[in-house]
């Protein structure tokens, strides 16, 4: 039989929590009938809380009254972080527009110049995740790097895309059905590059019907999107991000599992599973 062990740590609050998942991990792997998964307990309260996580060491070591206070509400109320905290951040710097630009784990795409625009017309910072194209993360450090500073990083293949999307305003991505449910999970806006013909045509289509994102069908439109959704105090990207929260079906993996252990194979009966467009 084999037993699924969740793991809630912690990768920003200081070392220990990291240091002990890991030394237990090693272990487990020893077994052959014991899965692990890891999770950041900071990434399950959503954007507010992955940055009290991340304000770990300035809270603590200027203002530890203030953690105190952090604690105690979200281990009687959680909620009440959720709602309240969305503007805690570690320096001023947290105050800028941040902008997440990925392309899949192959990283494909004009990420460069969509970087460019992003830097050159507005005040914000911007992560880049290039994936597995080795030559185009060089590429992207040296043209972006020297021209903008620490106000633009560029990350190879990452595999907690979750926590760089929790920390993003907008995330600029082709229409990769996966991807962009992910930033639907994390609430966060999706402006769509384009789209491979085939399995992903329709996506952009699906995603504006819900006001999930929006498509930009030239780099040259980057400008005006963007501006429109900043407009009038965020108006358009907090109706996005409004929509993405009604949309989103947090209990579609054990609804699936449900659906296709229900089936009843002797018989050949299907039972009925309820559809959201042309996505489950």
């Amino acid at each position: 039989m084999i037993k699924n062990i969740l793991i809630i740590s912690s990768n920003h609050t200081g070392n220990g929590h990291k240091s002990i998942t890991e030394a237990l991990q090693e272990k487990f792997q020893m077994r052959e009938n014991i899965n692990v998964h890891v999770v950041d307990g900071f990434a399950l309260g959503g954007k507010p809380l992955m940055t009290i996580g991340k304000s770990y060491g300035i809270i603590t070591r200027k203002a530890e009254g203030l953690w105190e206070l952090i604690w105690d509400i979200s281990s009687v109320k959680p909620q009440i972080v959720n709602e309240n905290v969305t503007n805690l951040k570690e320096d001023k710097d947290d105050k800028k527009l941040n902008c997440l630009i990925m392309s899949g784990g192959e990283g494909v795409g004009n990420m460069r110049k969509i970087a460019d625009i992003l830097l050159k017309n507005f005040d914000c910072n911007v992560n880049i995740v290039a994936g597995r194209n080795k030559q185009l993360k060089n590429k992207l450090e040296q043209s972006l790097l020297n021209n903008f500073g620490d106000r633009v990083k560029v990350y190879g293949f990452v595999d907690n895309i979750q926590e760089l999307m929790l920390t993003s305003d907008i995330v600029f991505t082709r229409a990769s059905p996966n991807v962009m449910m992910e930033a639907v999970a994390c609430n966060v806006p999706i402006v769509m590059t384009g789209e491979l013909p085939g399995q992903e045509q329709g996506n952009s289509h699906f995603a504006e019907k819900y006001n999930l994102g929006i498509y930009c069908h030239s780099t040259k439109n980057i400008y005006n999107i963007v501006y429109e959704l900043l407009k009038d105090n965020n108006k358009k990207l907090e109706e996005i991000k409004r929509d993405q929260r009604k949309y989103v079906n947090f209990n579609s993996d054990e609804e699936i599992v449900d659906f296709i252990d229900s089936i009843d194979i002797e018989n050949s009966k299907m039972p009925s599973l309820k559809l959201v467009g042309n996505l489950i």
